[in-house]
């Protein structure tokens, strides 16, 4: 009766450390997820900020295909992630781009695209959800509003960037152990940023692979639901029989009315 009683207080014992640990380490990945956070949404405030300063520069002077290259030109450089630099015509048509790698977009009728359309209804500066681009990747885009010397809209500048290189940007900055992911999601469940670019504009609700990981659709799910938490799940590997406790937590950035839920979570 003794060694069952020293055996039933050991396991009680042993399930709280175990719950301890593991709120721990859920407080551990918020704290973490508040400064990881923030320099996420700074990095697309500095693509949006050199927009603005190029625009500026640029002084309304978008009258000829020169002036306007000048300027797609002088955005390029405007992040490590910006890949390409285009020029949308007021008919949403994709007039002009740099690099000139992308050159055989040019021309093409962008119109229908989610964020052109928002551009061309509202003139206001725009951040993109994850879509296939003409130049043949998948990308999110930052676009602001042009307008010419008689404040008339005159198009947009749009950014186009791979979201990977934000993400592995900031892991690296704060030296985010490699036991730890980094996702940024709509609240549509839509991946908008993951250090694999092969993820971006992939549903975790709704997309076949992610079927099997019940665990990322529960916190995706919370996610989705409420702007800020941290939760805790169970995960059963092929190696060992025990269930072992992991913590996630998310945060919301907002940039241009557009809500990213940035979910840090343990592997």
């Amino acid at each position: 009766m003794k060694t069952m009683t020293i055996a039933i207080l050991f396991l009680l014992t042993f399930g709280l450390m175990m719950t301890a640990c593991s709120k721990s380490a859920s407080q551990d990945a918020l704290s973490d997820l508040d400064v990881i956070s923030v320099d996420l949404l700074a990095n697309l405030k500095q693509i949006d900020a050199a927009m603005a300063t190029q625009i500026a520069f640029q002084d309304a002077k978008l009258s000829t295909e020169e002036e306007i290259r000048i300027l797609l030109m002088e955005a390029l450089p405007a992040h490590p992630a910006v890949m390409t630099s285009c020029y949308v015509d007021p008919n949403g048509i994709l007039a002009y781009l740099e690099p000139e790698d992308y050159g055989n977009a040019e021309g093409v009728d962008i119109s229908q695209q989610a964020h052109t359309i928002t551009m061309l209804e509202y003139h206001a500066p725009v951040l993109s959800s994850a879509f296939r681009a003409v130049e043949g990747f998948t990308t999110i885009a930052m676009a602001r509003p042009l307008f010419d010397d008689q404040n008339d809209f005159a198009g947009s500048l749009v950014l186009t960037m791979d979201p990977a290189i934000i993400i592995q940007m900031v892991l690296d900055k704060h030296g985010v152990s490699s036991e730890l992911d980094l996702i940024a999601m709509e609240p549509d469940g839509t991946i908008v940023g993951y250090q694999d670019n092969a993820m971006i504009g992939i549903n975790v609700f709704s997309d076949p692979q992610f079927q099997s990981h019940e665990f990322l659709q529960s916190i995706a799910a919370k996610a989705a639901e409420l702007s800020k938490g941290q939760d805790e799940y169970s995960v059963v590997s092929t190696e060992e029989e025990d269930a072992q406790i992991k913590a996630a937590a998310w945060q919301t950035i907002t940039m241009h009315g557009k809500d990213w839920r940035v979910i840090l979570m343990q592997k």
